[in-house]
């Protein structure tokens, strides 16, 4: 419970990469706008239990103009009415996630060689009680059908991902839902597979 006294302050978990709290606006229909950041938002990409998931671009950021042209997931969250959660609840339990793997902090950008960063955490506006997430690359799931699935990067997949659940247990935490859909990757000059998890 090493992490609880880390981020711990009068009970509450503090965290939350950059908060964006501000009315943001919609514009050409795939252009949204906040005073912070504005994001092109490309396609959809899918949809899993706690919501979807649309591929974007930053176009510009007045928080941290390094992020401008990074490639982003934005996760949308999914009330869940028969469990009686909100989608702000559910956007709350992913974060309070990456808060407990220390993979997350309060106004700082943490990158982690094999998690995927969460870039800013939304509560109004269009985007309100979403996620936005580095993309990664492509799922797992499109891996088979590709010219670099070699057996060589067959192997550098399962040593990445047995080093990402060490590292995580390290923390005393272990990750619940590894499926296909949460491993992306990404495949670099040499044509060597590198993959990030999404927590």
């Amino acid at each position: 419970m090493e992490y609880l006294q880390k981020y711990t302050f009068n009970n509450l978990l503090s965290g939350g990469s950059y908060k964006i709290t501000s009315e943001g606006t919609i514009e050409k229909k795939d252009i949204i706008i906040y005073p912070e950041v504005s994001i092109l938002v490309n396609k959809f990409i899918g949809r899993g239990g706690s919501g979807s998931v649309n591929l974007g671009v930053i176009i510009s950021c007045n928080i941290n103009p390094t992020l401008v042209g990074k490639h982003i997931a934005i996760k949308n969250f999914m009330s869940k009415p028969k469990l009686g959660l909100s989608d702000k609840q559910i956007k709350d339990y992913e974060k309070t996630k990456m808060l407990e793997f220390r993979l997350d902090e309060d106004n700082k950008l943490i990158e982690t060689q094999h998690i995927a960063s969460i870039f800013f955490d939304v509560d109004s506006g269009p985007l309100a009680f979403s996620l936005i997430y580095e993309f990664g690359g492509d799922t797992l799931c499109s891996y088979i059908k590709k010219p670099h699935h070699t057996l060589e990067n067959n192997k550098r997949i399962m040593r990445q991902l047995f080093t990402i659940l060490y590292d995580l247990q390290k923390k005393d935490n272990m990750h619940n839902d590894i499926k296909c859909d949460n491993i992306v990757y990404s495949v670099d000059s040499n044509n060597n597979v590198n993959i990030k998890i999404y927590l």
